[in-house]
């Protein structure tokens, strides 16, 4: 029996828009490798890992950023393998002890995911020629991670999706160190108060925190140089340049401190689909 005529356009308007949407990730995909190639021919470079490398002394603060290459969907947070990391360390007196970028090899899964490389352009093929090896990397921060004094910390602009990310990637040892870590964040919506009344009026109804490329042009309104956001070094640039705005200005170191349980309770949501899922919301007293 032949299908009404309606069903069968439904088909094929299905099928249209399935198409489209692979189109519309392609264009993403590709916008994103060619920023890449750009960040590269702007002079820019990953670091080579030195086994068995000494570490700077005199860390007071660290600041991290990760790019990953397979997400999980469905969650509030997003977990994956890290394929680049980087990081810059500063003294007591703001110094700069040493700044970091390393691209690593895939691990955990063999194929960097297509979405993953529409945001950070960073694909399988470059991974596996330019990376190093992960457990190298995981051993160097781990080892820094290990030096940062109880009036330190380390700093992140979404601290609970970094904290997500290396309980996946780092091993029991590495994690102890890093769960025991003072962690601090950039992206609490509790710290809206400290940025200008005007910026205040206009994320007034945010639950959850500022996008850092946002909130870095609040902080630093004549540098337009951050088209490279998602770029690990250049995200923790500008991760330190706003958490130095809000040491001038918060009324206590704590303001910035991060815990696990300073979220409240997961409440539920749920998908497009109609299953249920978790999301974290902020307490915004």
């Amino acid at each position: 029996m032949t299908k009404p005529y309606k069903s069968s356009f439904k088909m094929r308007s299905i099928t249209t828009a399935a198409t489209m949407k692979e189109i519309r990730t392609e264009m993403k995909v590709t916008a994103a490798i060619k920023k890449r190639v750009e960040w590269m021919s702007d002079g820019n470079k990953w670091d080579t890992i030195t086994p068995g490398r000494v570490p700077p002394t005199g860390i007071k603060y660290m600041v991290v950023d990760v790019e990953t290459h397979d997400w999980k969907d469905g969650g509030g947070s997003r977990d994956g393998s890290i394929v680049e990391i980087a990081w810059m360390v500063f003294d007591r007196d703001m110094k700069c002890l040493e700044s970091k970028q390393y691209l690593l090899k895939p691990h955990g899964y063999d194929k960097i995911a297509q979405k993953a490389t529409s945001v950070h352009g960073i694909t399988t093929e470059c991974a596996v020629e330019n990376g190093v090896d992960s457990d190298l990397v995981f051993n160097e921060f781990a080892a820094i991670v290990s030096q940062l004094p109880d009036d330190g910390s380390v700093i992140a602009h979404n601290m609970e999706h970094e904290d997500s990310i290396f309980k996946c990637n780092l091993n029991k040892e590495q994690q102890v160190l890093w769960n025991d870590a003072p962690k601090c964040d950039t992206w609490n919506i509790k710290l809206l108060k400290y940025l200008p009344s005007e910026v205040r009026e206009k994320y007034k109804t945010r639950t959850l925190g500022i996008n850092l490329v946002e909130l870095y042009s609040v902080v630093h309104p004549k540098d337009n140089d951050i088209q490279f956001s998602h770029t690990a070094l250049v995200d923790v640039k500008m991760t330190w340049a706003v958490f130095l705005y809000y040491m001038t200005n918060v009324k206590s170191y704590n303001e910035l401190q991060w815990k696990e349980d300073y979220l409240r309770p997961m409440i539920p949501s749920w998908n497009k689909d109609g299953r249920m899922r978790q999301i974290r919301k902020f307490n915004q007293n």
